[in-house]
């Protein structure tokens, strides 16, 4: 009879299994890729005026720091981004996306849906910082990565992370893409132009120094593979991913490959150094384009292209200053029609392209031109898409775009608002087709005054008074919000990195430890922060550590409900310091 029991119990498990794989296989696969410094002007997609045989090469150039004759006309990527613009032609293009004016504050609004002025990143963080105090995101947050992989997927980085990096002998990846949620990490820490320019595995230091321009030149290979390797591996394991390829260039300084390579499927990636006959800058847009036709070609080989998301956008406007680093390969971009680039709040700076294809769920040649979009938007979008829903535990300012990309809605009505770099003052608010900036002038950003020439305030009193009540909405929403900001220390929370696998009625353990002696008692709590109620902590909720112990592990066990319901969807358990300066997080599934 107990054998009896057994079989039946096993088998029951086994369909329970099979149905948490099944339901894991409707997810759909997520590849964002993230430009650095790409002008709205520089996808093919995006000529303007359409077509492009009208189009006048002219509009505002450029500034040079210094002299020069050399500077190249605007939309030069008319003819050099064919696979980027096939995005176009099979899915949707975002007219008014927006984003921030420079690289930390928009990828720290992208990973938690949440202005950059809430989470506190208001300028480029820079290796070192300023003293011992190196600053990155909170690890408070609850970033997209992490709340994807408590739905069951596998989150992989390629690229540039610009969140935070503490090049010290003890604790160098304290704010680094391992410990905000992504399983796995490749790529650099910073901008290509600073110092500490290592590269990076998980948390291995493959290569010190990759400043060279030499080493430089294989980065985008280099991402390409890597990004083709995750997908093999994901799909071989049969688990919905989520990859985020964020590619370093064409952040000055811009350096194509400068010779072939040999792909690890035994083709050739190309030269692409002097390729588009224009500049460094746009040889990079040219050999982007052949990297995303070769992310879409892995995705075709593998049949997975169908249940797969493909999002193409920018985390800022084009640098348009030349000066002595790049003058030489006029690595600058264009942002035409819009007026301004890179570091300020005019429309070049924080207007991007945003191209997104999913073939039978997305209409093609989707063009939205009526709805105002930005980076906040992705968590909510992508997580709901998942299956699950953004977290209640604080403001998210993002929205759900997927009704408006599946063409289920309208468009909805929002307001967004843009910070100022370095000091995060609000220095704009845009809704529907109004920007309202912090002088009280008004333009119309849509296709009417891109330039931004003509103050409207005076003949749109409604439209005045309906922002001015927006941008107060969004200043007592960010005044009533406490964040608790975290330091970095010469210590840090040491937990295991892979994810916990419970059967019902199980337990699993962890270890906990410091990284080094803190020079005082810390405690270190342990619980539930969300997902599936039916996993727990059953012993080790707090731990206690000083100059004694601080490299002896202590165990934490997890234990999983004798009718824990096995599914793709875990529990997230967040490991804190008392004091909030350190938050890691380990990620439990039932039934794996």
């Amino acid at each position: 009879m107990d054998t009896m029991k057994k079989l039946l119990t096993t088998h029951l498990l086994a369909l329970l299994l099979a149905g948490s794989f099944a339901e894991a296989a409707a997810k759909p696969n997520i590849v964002l890729i993230f430009m650095d410094d790409m002008g709205f002007n520089d996808v093919g997609a995006y000529t303007y005026p359409s077509p492009p045989d009208h189009y006048p090469n002219s509009g505002p150039p450029p500034r040079p720091m210094q002299e020069s004759e050399f500077i190249p006309a605007p939309n030069q990527a008319r003819t050099l981004t064919p696979q980027i613009d096939s995005l176009a032609r099979e899915g949707l293009s975002m007219r008014q996306f927006y984003t921030n004016t420079i690289c930390s504050p928009a990828r720290a609004s992208l990973l938690t849906g949440r202005y950059s002025k809430r989470v506190g990143v208001k300028g480029v963080f820079f290796p070192g910082g300023q003293g011992d105090r190196v600053k990155g995101l909170n690890t408070t947050e609850v970033t997209l990565p992490a709340m994807l992989r408590e739905l069951g997927y596998a989150t992989g980085m390629v690229g540039k992370w610009h969140l935070g990096h503490v090049p010290r002998a003890h604790s160098p990846f304290q704010m680094m893409p391992t410990r905000q949620g992504f399983e796995e990490f490749y790529g650099h820490p910073h901008s290509n132009d600073m110092g500490h320019y290592a590269l990076i595995r998980n948390e291995t230091i493959l290569d010190p120094n990759f400043r060279p321009p030499e080493k430089q030149a294989q980065t985008t290979w280099r991402y390409t593979e890597e990004a083709l390797a995750f997908i093999d591996r994901q799909h071989d394991a049969e688990r919905p991913f989520f990859l985020y390829l964020a590619h370093i260039m064409t952040h000055i300084p811009c350096w194509p490959s400068d010779r072939e390579f040999t792909n690890a499927d035994g083709t050739t990636w190309p030269k692409f150094q002097g390729s588009s006959g224009v500049s460094y800058y746009y040889d990079v847009v040219k050999e982007i384009d052949h990297s995303v036709g070769r992310v879409l070609e892995k995705l075709d080989a593998l049949g997975i292209a169908d249940n797969t998301l493909f999002i193409f956008t920018s985390d800022n406007g084009p640098w348009l200053n030349l000066y002595k680093k790049d003058m030489e390969q006029r690595s600058v971009g264009s942002a035409y029609p819009l007026s301004g680039g890179k570091f300020n709040i005019e429309e070049g700076g924080v207007r991007v392209p945003f191209l997104a294809r999913w073939p039978g769920k997305i209409a093609p040649e989707t063009v939205i031109d009526a709805q105002v979009g930005g980076v906040v938007d992705m968590l909510p979008t992508l997580v709901g898409l998942a299956g699950g829903a953004p977290p209640a535990d604080r403001i998210i300012d993002g929205i759900d775009l997927w009704p408006v990309w599946s063409g289920e809605s309208a468009a909805l009505s929002r307001s967004y608002a843009h910070f100022a770099p370095n000091s995060g003052d609000l220095a704009a608010i845009v809704q529907d087709r109004w920007k309202l900036t912090q002088d009280g002038q008004l333009f119309d950003v849509r296709d009417v005054d891109d330039q931004e020439t003509t103050n409207h305030a005076d003949a749109q009193p409604a439209a005045v008074a309906q922002l001015v009540a927006a941008r107060q909405a969004v200043l007592d929403s960010l005044a009533a919000e406490s964040i608790p900001l975290g330091e970095f220390t010469d210590y840090e929370v040491r937990i295991p990195t892979e994810n916990l696998h419970i059967r019902p009625g199980e337990t699993a353990s962890f270890e906990v430890a410091l990284s080094a002696d803190p020079g005082k008692a810390v405690k270190v709590k342990v619980n539930h922060f969300s997902g599936h109620t039916d996993l727990a902590v059953s012993s080790g909720m707090t731990l206690s550590f000083d100059s004694s112990n601080w490299d002896s592990p202590q165990a934490v066990t997890v234990t999983a409900a004798p009718d824990a319901e096995p599914r793709a969807e875990g529990a997230t358990f967040r490991v804190a310091t008392d004091d909030i300066e350190h938050v890691r997080d380990i990620f439990a599934f039932v039934g794996r």
